[in-house]
């Protein structure tokens, strides 16, 4: 995804699915998973919500925040959405 081209917009959702190359979704395939299965607890209508909410906030801060021409793509949004929902969610419950 290229940051400030409005032509781009529409990858905002695509883009955290995109990976420049095997060592990357490895390097991601981890944490994603354990982060999601930990934020799919809470059922999985809230975690399909959860991921577009993350998906679309998590683009659309690269697409308005990333200097110049970079191209940016991977699953790095996702998990550290995941990763604070867990973390907030966690906090809240009390003990």
């Amino acid at each position: 995804m290229v940051s400030s081209d409005v032509g781009m917009l529409p990858n905002v959702l695509t883009a955290p699915f995109l990976h420049w190359s095997r060592a990357c979704i490895g390097s991601n395939s981890g944490p994603l998973v354990v982060f999601a299965f930990l934020a799919a607890y809470g059922g999985v209508g809230r975690f399909l919500a959860l991921g577009l909410l993350v998906a679309v906030t998590g683009g659309l801060a690269v697409w308005f925040f990333e200097q110049g021409d970079v191209d940016t793509v991977g699953a790095g949004g996702l998990i550290f959405g995941h990763f604070g929902y867990v973390v907030c969610a966690g906090s809240s419950t009390g003990t």
